[in-house]
């Protein structure tokens, strides 16, 4: 499995100490688009990280902010030694699943808790 085995349900609002990271994209005082890092756990002293919330507001979408949002995100983990990534997404945002898979994203087996998710698609990708 890529993440240590846990409780099967899913992960709880991510807290300070678990985001390394958080990406914004701001117009004026708008924020237009966010992606975090976040900390999922340990496994064999490997520190596991996930991207999170990824989201460009619908007025902006379009405009390569997503891509910025996930290289920005992709950098920061590189400067913390991270040598892959994961994250999560739902087979009902296809433009979500495309955008990853562009950005060079693999499809992997969805691991806790999102293994439990009929709905849930998971990418992994070696930095």
């Amino acid at each position: 499995p890529y993440y240590s085995q846990s409780a099967r349900r899913r992960p709880g609002q991510p807290t300070a100490v678990e985001i390394a990271v958080t990406w914004l994209a701001y117009e004026g005082a708008s924020p237009l688009a966010t992606a975090s890092l976040r900390l999922l756990g340990d496994r064999e002293a490997e520190h596991l990280y996930e991207v999170k919330r990824v989201y460009v507001h619908d007025e902006h979408r379009g405009r390569g902010l997503a891509v910025a949002a996930l290289d920005a995100v992709e950098r920061s983990a590189r400067a913390l030694g991270v040598t892959r990534l994961f994250l999560q997404t739902g087979k009902l945002q296809p433009e979500a699943m495309g955008l990853y898979e562009r950005q060079g994203w693999h499809r992997i087996p969805c691991y806790p808790p999102y293994d439990a998710d009929v709905l849930g698609v998971c990418y992994g990708k070696r930095l």
